[in-house]
């Protein structure tokens, strides 16, 4: 693997990470105050539902008033203290978000207009004289049937409520605890990933560069014989191949110099060796002048093209 595609690799596996945990802990904190306004709402409509029962309780303390007593105006007070009940009541409806909540409000709303049914009622049956009939409807059908209908759904209103938060904070609970380990183990896996980055590139390229500069101040002291890792299949590796081809040409030049001092064969192996240096330097700076021409003339491509054009 090349070490431009490790260094990628590397950066793109701390990226991922980084990324990964920044999401998950949005995700937690939208989670968390996900759930903190499940569970206000939950309060808010079990209060709600208590004011709408304290309401009803007081208004219906009207109509035994209206019964045994002589108030005539126990309707108006009637209808004036449950007022903020049936506010009230509309308020605790648009809470109801579930099937079961829905429900509650269905049970109740009917349980209330059945007594409020029975409490115009038996006024009609006071307002007309008939205290006797009112009576035994406000004993019989409201206060034992109908009012305790409406006492116990409200009150398994509230009960689900209440039942309804202590899920909402479990399973608060087990979120911010899994959240809490998922940002642990991320965190845990970017920094493990970090610091093997970190020696990644302290043993495996600034180690090397370090060798290779050893190398070179070492050549230019006259030590040829020193010869660098050449296996590693990336850019090092290919520095290192060439390093190592530099120093065994010079060396076998310095021999050929050396044999030419001694012999006649010598001499002409190291005029052919002198050759093909004077060439491949007269290549080299041919390529090198061709790259300058090129990089000089590719901007004044497009105007020539259109003064061409022109003629």
């Amino acid at each position: 693997m090349s070490l431009r595609r490790k260094l990628l690799t590397a950066f793109g596996g701390l990226v991922f990470f980084t990324l990964f945990l920044a999401g998950m802990t949005l995700r937690a904190v939208n989670q968390w105050n996900a759930n903190e306004t499940r569970l206000a709402e939950h309060y808010q409509r079990s209060i709600l539902l208590e004011s709408i029962r304290a309401s009803t309780f007081r208004a219906f303390k009207e109509v035994p008033d209206a019964v045994t007593g002589d108030d005539p105006d126990s309707r108006e007070e009637f209808d004036l203290y449950l007022q903020p009940a049936r506010q009230k009541f509309e308020a605790w409806r648009e809470l109801a978000k579930t099937r079961e909540e829905q429900k509650q409000v269905a049970e109740v709303r009917a349980a209330l207009a059945t007594l409020v049914k029975d409490a115009n009622e038996i006024f009609t049956l006071v307002e007309r004289g008939d205290k006797k009939n009112a009576f035994i409807l406000m004993e019989g059908r409201l206060e034992d049937q109908n009012f305790r209908r409406f006492n116990e759904v409200s009150a398994q209103a509230v009960a689900s409520d209440e039942k309804a938060r202590v899920a909402i904070r479990a399973q608060n609970e087990r979120a911010q605890n899994i959240e809490r380990l998922t940002l642990f183990v991320t965190a845990l896996a970017t920094l493990i990933l970090s610091l093997l980055l970190g020696a990644y590139l302290g043993s495996d390229l600034f180690s090397p560069l370090q060798n290779v500069e050893q190398a070179m101040r070492d050549a230019a002291a006259g030590n040829n014989q020193i010869r660098l890792d050449a296996e590693r299949e990336d850019e090092i590796g290919r520095i290192n191949a060439a390093f190592n081809a530099l120093l065994e040409a010079q060396s076998r030049r310095e021999k050929l110099l050396s044999l030419g001092k001694n012999n006649g064969n010598g001499h002409r192996e190291w005029g052919q060796e002198t050759i093909k240096v004077a060439l491949h330097s007269q290549i080299s700076n041919l390529r090198a002048n061709t790259r300058a021409n090129c990089s000089k003339t590719a901007p004044n491509a497009p105007r020539a093209s259109s003064a061409s054009a022109t003629m």
